[in-house]
């Protein structure tokens, strides 16, 4: 069996903090840190305009409605369990 190899210039402890560091982290923190990181590399982070976003969600839930509905024979066939 092969052993792990360690990230060169990281020891056991180094890689302990990191992920203790991770894992205590709140999302909005996560989120704070990968937007400061983008920044930094000069990109930005655009969200969708509320009318925008209701528009595309508009349209998916028309595509769902209008979709065939499946027989029961092939939802039973392809596994497909309601609740």
């Amino acid at each position: 069996m092969k052993t792990n190899e360690l990230p060169a210039g990281l020891d056991e402890q180094t890689i302990r903090e990191i992920v203790d560091y991770y894992e205590a982290q709140t999302d909005e923190a996560a989120a704070a840190e990968h937007e400061a990181a983008l920044e930094a590399l000069g990109a930005s982070v655009s969200r969708p305009k509320a009318n925008t976003l209701s528009v595309l969600l508009d349209k998916i839930a028309d595509e769902l409605h209008d979709a065939p509905t499946l027989s029961d024979e092939a939802v039973s066939r392809a596994g497909i369990y309601a609740d």
